[in-house]
């Protein structure tokens, strides 16, 4: 058999490298009590007073519908909570607890700890450009 037409194919290189990073970071988060989305949200709380929902749900590229359940559950774990915001009393900040903290320290270690299985045969030049060049691709439609 010959080379598969999809070999060339960035979308489908990108879907392919997407759902076994997804895979990876399951396994690497499940143990945390957590998934890729509540991670990410956890990641951004532990910078405290900067984020809002709506700040959140952008960065994320999430309707701020889909975030509400994903801060809820968080919540619920004691790793996050909703504090006003001084600058717009109406508005909540999402930061994290100390227990958030240290939870996601722990699971930001494992996930830099998978980040070589993920990236091997890369050089850190490489990796670099990779990060880079997937930025973009991100970026793209947020800056339309």
């Amino acid at each position: 058999m010959g080379v598969s037409p999809l070999h060339d194919d960035l979308g489908f290189q990108l879907v392919r490298a997407t759902a076994t990073t997804s895979k990876r970071m399951r396994a690497v988060l499940a143990p945390f009590g957590l998934r890729t989305r509540t991670y990410s949200v956890l990641a951004l709380a532990v910078d405290p007073g900067t984020l809002g929902q709506r700040e959140l749900a952008a960065t994320l590229m999430l309707d701020p519908s889909q975030l509400v359940p994903l801060i809820d559950e968080l919540e619920g774990l004691g790793l996050v909570e909703r504090v006003v915001d001084p600058a717009d009393r109406r508005a909540r900040l999402i930061t994290a607890t100390g227990p958030g903290r240290e939870r996601f320290a722990a699971a930001r270690r494992e996930v830099a700890d998978a980040d070589p299985a993920r990236t091997a045969g890369l050089s850190p030049a490489a990796r670099a450009r990779l990060v880079d060049a997937l930025r973009v691709f991100g970026d793209a439609d947020t800056e339309a």
